[in-house]
């Protein structure tokens, strides 16, 4: 990989720099391994009210971006490296139940009312049974993007939605679809996988052909078309 140096990322002044040192020497201390901040992207240092935030990944694994906050003081106030791991899991199976009827995906998840002590988590090699188990997530929520298909339809999403409820322990599983045009998947995909994290305004640099939100909870699966299926898109 190639290495990039803080200070050609952040383009600032040494009290920036030095403190997203101190950053990743910090994620360092938390789970043993290298850090670097993230080439991908703009903005990756930024300072608010004496707060710093970093987007990082591993030195060694540019498929895991996330970000860490300083506080004032000079600690780690918050990072997302486990929540981001744990997503990477739960995308990884929807990934394999939706790939095997030939439709493309990726999936950023959300944990909602965990126990407080998540933050604590200090193994990256944890699995999403060992985290719901320590963390009891009341449910996920997330953001997923399909490459449009003549076919597609929300029906197909059942058998995947339903394989992460159980994956995660009879924990609701709630995500927003969306359908990428074809001939944006591939650069929008890339993107995707590279972000810290997924809000609505991401999706406006792509081509939105049709929205839904797809549950898999004890009532079992079911979802809402949130806009109809059109045969172009002009985006959000």
């Amino acid at each position: 990989m190639m290495m990039v140096s803080v200070t050609s990322l952040i383009g600032c002044g040494a009290s920036n720099q030095e403190r997203a040192e101190d950053a990743l020497a910090l994620l360092k201390a938390k789970y043993s391994q290298d850090f670097i901040v993230s080439p991908s992207g703009s903005h990756n240092v930024t300072s608010s009210k004496g707060m710093l935030s970093v987007v990082a990944q591993p030195a060694d694994n540019d498929k895991i971006v996330f970000k860490a906050v300083l506080d004032k003081d000079g600690n780690l106030k918050s990072d997302t490296y486990i929540p981001r791991i744990v997503s990477g899991h739960m995308n990884e199976l929807l990934k394999q139940e939706l790939g095997a009827i030939g439709i493309e995906s990726e999936t950023y998840t959300y944990f909602a009312d965990t126990n407080g002590k998540s933050g604590a988590e200090t193994n990256p090699s944890i699995t999403l049974a060992q985290y719901v188990q320590a963390y009891q997530p009341s449910y996920f929520s997330g953001f997923m993007i399909v490459k449009d298909k003549s076919d597609l339809s929300p029906d197909q999403f059942e058998k995947a939605l339903t394989a992460v409820y159980m994956a995660a322990s009879n924990r609701p599983y709630q995500v927003e679809v969306s359908v990428i045009a074809s001939d944006q998947y591939e650069q929008a995909a890339d993107s995707f996988a590279r972000q810290p994290d997924i809000t609505s305004g991401w999706f406006s640099d792509y081509k939105v052909l049709q929205k839904f939100d797809a549950i898999a909870d004890e009532k079992g699966y079911h979802y809402q078309i949130t806009r109809a299926a059109q045969a172009t898109g002009d985006g959000e």
